[in-house]
């Protein structure tokens, strides 16, 4: 898939002066592999913006960063900027495979708690109803009678897009999927439309010490 086509929904501040083939999205440096595209996250402990020479050097045909860099890109590599690299993966990842949720039933469980609980109670009734479902949570990913564990209860953004179209390969008509307060806020579920959005709950522990003391 061309790079023009995975980032047509993003948000553009500086285009790129080429047009690459894009085997894969990665955001992950130590996973890049020829024509692959790199997005430089900024995580808590880490930032993507340094190891892009690194991916650059393991054969990325792109890279999607929202910081300057401190080295001269080849001009085979595209370099697209964005104001917000991790928006901007999730609006790639949902293009790269396809739309997915334009296909499946989607239901999104947000919540303090319940969010485990509801998500299996809705994907039995769908299956006693004869309709194949996917779930995206704690448990992980699960369909088919497989599990599938992720790291977190609402994956990043590119596994929820390939967890949704290798359901949809397997034959599944909807996904139920828990969409943490982490999830929602790091924009896992961007771009992303859901056709029923479930509240369990709001209690006190959702938020940590700190942030109960700030509304204090």
């Amino acid at each position: 898939m061309k790079l023009s086509q995975i980032i047509s929904p993003v948000n553009v501040l500086s285009s790129p002066l080429c047009d690459p083939e894009i085997t894969d999205i990665i955001y992950d440096s130590r996973k890049v592999t020829q024509g692959t595209a790199f997005v430089a996250l900024k995580g808590y402990a880490a930032d993507g913006h340094k190891y892009a020479k690194s991916a650059v050097e393991k054969g990325a045909a792109a890279l999607i960063i929202s910081d300057d860099l401190d080295f001269e890109v080849p001009k085979d590599v595209a370099v697209v900027k964005t104001d917000d690299t991790r928006l901007a993966l999730a609006l790639m990842s949902v293009e790269f495979f396809g739309r997915p949720a334009e296909e499946l039933i989607t239901i999104a469980i947000t919540g303090t708690k319940g969010k485990t609980t509801t998500t299996a109670m809705i994907a039995e009734i769908f299956e006693q109803a004869g309709i194949k479902t996917g779930t995206i949570g704690t448990l992980g990913v699960v369909y088919g009678g497989e599990t599938y564990k992720t790291d977190n209860t609402t994956p990043e953004s590119y596994e929820i897009q390939k967890s949704m179209r290798d359901m949809i390969n397997a034959g599944c008509k909807a996904m139920v999927i828990e969409a943490s307060s982490i999830g929602l806020k790091h924009s896992r579920l961007a771009g992303t439309t859901f056709d029923v959005g479930i509240f369990t709950n709001f209690s006190d522990d959702h938020m940590s010490g700190k942030a109960r003391r700030r509304e204090h």
